[in-house]
C-alpha cells in the first residue's frame, strides 16, 4: 500500500477513535451533572498512579 493511503487511514481512525471519545466524555459529564475540567481532573487523579509506575 502507498505510505500516503496508510498516513491517511491512520488520520482517519484516529479522528474517528477521538470523535468517539469526545461523545462519550460529552455524554459522562452531562450524565454527572458536572464539567468537562471537572472530567479531566478525576481522569489525572486516576492516571497518576499508573504513570507514576
Amino acid at each position: 500500500m502507498d505510505k500516503e493511503l496508510v498516513k491517511i487511514k491512520d488520520l482517519e481512525t484516529n479522528q474517528s477513535l477521538l470523535i468517539q471519545v469526545m461523545e462519550k466524555a460529552y455524554d459522562k459529564c452531562y450524565s454527572d451533572n458536572i464539567t468537562l475540567q471537572e472530567l479531566i481532573d478525576e481522569l489525572k487523579k486516576q492516571l497518576e498512579p499508573l504513570v507514576s509506575e
